[in-house]
């Protein structure tokens, strides 16, 4: 005797289509197989092939339960259970971590792949919108092992948000979080304005930047603390990466490091070819 298909189809969709040991599925155009948790025993038996003694594996996972030679085991199957409903030991009676097993993290994945559809239709909605994208790149960037190899840089630009957009959103986001603020009222800029402000003004800036315009705010600010702001500086070496910084000497670069401001390189090269 075997799972039926019927059988076999709702093992599989129960364990998301993947295999509950590392995570590869039908999204990945992996095989999967449904395991037999309680053996079947001599000549089969019906009781074996019920979807509660069903678990979806992939092939080469597969063959570590049932391959030739030292084969792991299950100990526990529950899969109702997030907690602690799959534990495995190897051959030799060791316990597999359930930090590598796919059947728990899989459970925290769900809110970044969430995250991940959820900055595009953001993006299309004006400033309100930019904290809770901050946010999204934020848990995104955190989680990303989860995942495979995402970079919260990439779906920014797709969404048509530059880096330094996205660099300034998740600094921002994690600044306010660590004060216990709110700024999903607040223009990024002025947001970005307040983060370098002293802490002990914060009250009262804060009121202001709620009840003044954007450019009345930035000029206020501009009197108050000066005009001196951060700017956005390029640096190659090899790869490329932006810096923010409030001048030029501020920039941290190697000795062999082009540094471009605008669309022009201001060290390295330059120094080179006068």
């Amino acid at each position: 005797m075997a799972f039926s298909e019927g059988v076999k189809r709702s093992i599989f969709e129960r364990d998301g289509w993947q295999c509950v040991v590392c995570g590869k599925g039908r999204e990945h155009g992996t095989h999967l197989e449904a395991h037999h948790v309680m053996p079947r025993g001599m000549g089969g038996s019906p009781e074996a092939d019920v979807e509660e003694n069903g678990m979806t594996l992939c092939a080469a996972h597969h063959r570590k339960f049932s391959g030739p030679g030292t084969v792991w085991e299950v100990v526990r199957w529950a899969p109702s259970d997030p907690e602690a409903g799959l534990r495995l030991i190897d051959g030799e009676g060791r316990r597999i971590p359930e930090e590598t097993l796919w059947f728990y993290r899989r459970h925290d994945v769900k809110p970044i792949r969430d995250a991940i559809q959820e900055i595009p239709r953001l993006a299309e909605n004006a400033r309100f919108c930019m904290w809770k994208i901050g946010e999204l790149f934020a848990r995104i960037k955190d989680g990303a092992g989860l995942v495979g190899d995402v970079d919260v840089y990439q779906i920014g630009l797709e969404a048509g948000l530059p880096s330094a957009v996205v660099k300034r959103l998740m600094r921002v986001y994690r600044w306010a979080c660590e004060l216990g603020m709110d700024l999903t009222d607040l223009d990024p800029v002025v947001a970005d304005r307040l983060r370098r402000a002293p802490e002990e003004d914060l009250n009262d800036l804060l009121v202001k930047a709620r009840a003044l315009a954007l450019p009345d705010f930035m000029r206020f600010m501009s009197e108050k603390y000066g005009g001196d702001r951060d700017k956005t500086f390029r640096v190659f070496t090899g790869g490329y990466r932006e810096v923010r910084a409030r001048s030029e000497d501020a920039v941290e670069a190697g000795p062999n490091a082009i540094v471009v401001k605008g669309g022009s390189v201001i060290r390295g090269i330059r120094a080179e070819t006068e």
